[in-house]
């Protein structure tokens, strides 16, 4: 239970496996190497402005950062499983 609490568990998974799947967070997902060495690479922080712009709003921005530099960038406002505030 506590690996669905964990964000850098829960962002590789998400990146990894098929999110829909009711058996994700089966016993043998916890031993997974490659779900383990993303979730290392997983970093969260706490960014003060999301809180100030949407205060009424669970927002989050994802950040990729690609090993060639790059990166990709989404904002979500609300979780799929969040009634929207209105």
């Amino acid at each position: 239970m506590a690996a669905q609490y964990s964000l850098p568990f829960v962002t590789a998974l998400g990146v990894l496996r098929d999110v829909e799947d009711p058996h994700l967070f089966e016993e043998g997902v916890l031993q997974d190497q490659e779900i383990l060495a993303l979730a290392g690479k997983v970093t969260g922080v706490e960014d003060p402005e999301m809180e100030k712009a949407f205060p009424e709003k669970f927002a989050s921005r994802v950040i990729v950062e690609h090993t060639d530099g790059s990166r990709a960038e989404k904002t979500v406002y609300d979780s799929r499983a969040h009634p929207p505030v209105l």
